[in-house]
């Protein structure tokens, strides 16, 4: 195949259509995979760093006029002076390509600019080993084999250095000292004791995760701790697997206000004028709140992520190193739609390990926290280890903290932790960060929730009580004052 066929014009023009249609919203799905110098026509690279341009710009739009604006202004008169070079990019206008296909459009084109890097060395390659003299010593050969390989891999990575721990160091080390003592490393979720220990709250580039059995509270524990992070003033994107905006916005009054859900969802709160007084003003503290929503129902995790990406460039922002400014990700919960871009045939396990592991990738690359539920499995009935967790060996590889929440039983009541000190029970098995809890250890919480509460009466508030350990020193010490 000659280099003349290593290039996929179709793609090219597909994607500038794709994003002159689109605008900034399909931008951001490929900034990261292609730039100017993977498109092969001259023409589709020019036009390529003029919608670059104009993103960086903060243009809403790329329109064939603005374009050829741009353009100008860059010194493209030369080109975009001609009849047939303006027409061609009215025509981007008029194309049939999808937003859904910008991916694999940018995928192809950064795959045709490989080959024709690697279709460069290996012609160098063949005209050096043509003009090797038959007394060249094997370690030049391979030296040259060696340097044409490393070149190959640094013509085509994405640019980054390899970087030193001590550089900067000591400068580092004085704006500590220079700066002011903090609270918290990572941001609080609202429980105190969790956020100790998983290590100081949430942190950049972290994925904490609590898992329980259906029914529990997973998503009760998510509301309540985005409610409480999004009255710190930070901006938080709750994806959705299951439920809807509507149903979720009905939860997040009932836990604000205190109201039943049943009776919030019913109306009859409404014959209650204590109620209604809260509902009222419920709604109006949470109208001032960060709290984003979207469904993923039926999205693959790579679309997800793509909506998380969107959601930062459009709402969030980034600082001077190219960081999302503070914010949170709630992902309610972590599963597989089906829709993963990947043979049907793969296990579920390999599949929440490539999931979790994209997760990760994305939350470094962007210095996001997140704070993702999943499922418990059968085992997770009884068992109070990482292995009931679903998929569990593959994300406990990669989360900054793994936690189960679970119902209290009669059992607790038993272990003189009764009902008294809460109804729910939060275990922090692992954390990278934090220390932890001791062995057998757990965080109580006080849910509105079932157990021991019933419909009529649950709000779906949930706060954080004492640990079981500090529930026994204080049955203990109450047993004491009172024999004494």
């Amino acid at each position: 195949m000659s280099k003349n066929n290593l290039c996929d014009q179709a793609s090219e023009r597909l994607l500038l259509s794709s994003l002159v249609k689109n605008g900034p919203n399909a931008f951001i799905d490929i900034n990261a995979i292609v730039s100017a110098e993977d498109f092969n026509l001259g023409i589709n690279k020019l036009i390529f760093k003029c919608i670059s341009g104009l993103y960086e710009d903060g243009f809403n739009s790329f329109d064939p006029e603005s374009i050829l604006l741009k353009g100008r202004n860059l010194g493209f008169d030369k080109y975009f002076d001609k009849q047939e070079n303006i027409e061609y990019i009215e025509l981007l206008e008029h194309g049939s390509s999808s937003k859904d296909n910008v991916e694999l459009f940018a995928y192809q084109i950064k795959k045709w600019s490989v080959l024709r890097k690697l279709h460069n060395r290996y012609k160098d390659a063949a005209k050096y080993i043509e003009e090797v003299e038959k007394d060249e010593k094997l370690s030049t050969i391979l030296g040259h084999a060696e340097e044409k390989i490393v070149d190959f891999i640094n013509d085509v990575d994405d640019g980054e250095v390899i970087g030193s721990l001590s550089e900067n160091i000591k400068s580092c080390v004085q704006d500590v000292i220079n700066s002011e003592v903090i609270d918290q490393v990572g941001i609080p979720t609202g429980f105190q004791q969790y956020d100790q220990a998983i290590g100081g709250g949430l942190r950049r580039g972290g994925i904490n995760i609590i898992a329980s059995r259906a029914k529990c509270g997973k998503s009760f524990m998510a509301l309540n701790m985005a409610l409480n992070m999004s009255k710190l003033n930070i901006p938080v994107l709750y994806l959705d697997t299951e439920l809807t905006q509507e149903y979720q916005q009905s939860r997040l009054v009932s836990i604000e206000s205190g109201c039943p859900l049943y009776l919030y969802e019913t109306r009859r709160f409404r014959e209650d004028k204590n109620l209604l007084e809260s509902v009222k003003m419920a709604g109006e503290s949470l109208s001032k709140l960060k709290i984003q929503y979207r469904s993923i129902a039926g999205l693959s995790y790579q679309e997800a992520l793509a909506v998380v990406r969107r959601w930062l460039v459009k709402y969030v922002g980034f600082n001077e190193n190219g960081q999302a400014k503070d914010c949170v990700i709630v992902y309610d919960y972590l599963k597989m739609t089906g829709h993963e871009k990947i043979g049907s045939s793969t296990p579920e396990w390999i599949l929440l390990g490539l999931m979790i592991t994209e997760m990760q990738n994305f939350c470094v690359k962007y210095g996001v926290p997140m704070l993702a539920f999943s499922q418990l499995n059968r085992e997770g009935i009884s068992s109070d280890s990482t292995g009931s967790i679903a998929g569990s060996d593959r994300l406990l590889w990669l989360c900054s903290s793994m936690s189960i929440l679970r119902n209290k039983t009669e059992e607790d009541v038993e272990m003189q932790c009764g009902w008294d000190f809460g109804n729910k029970k939060l275990l922090v098995l692992e954390a990278r960060y934090g220390p932890g809890l001791f062995h057998d250890d757990y965080i109580n919480l006080v849910a509105s929730l079932k157990p021991n509460r019933s419909e009529y009466e649950a709000c779906g508030k949930i706060t954080e009580g004492l640990t079981y350990y500090d529930c026994i020193k204080s049955t203990t010490n109450t047993a004491s004052r009172t024999d004494s």
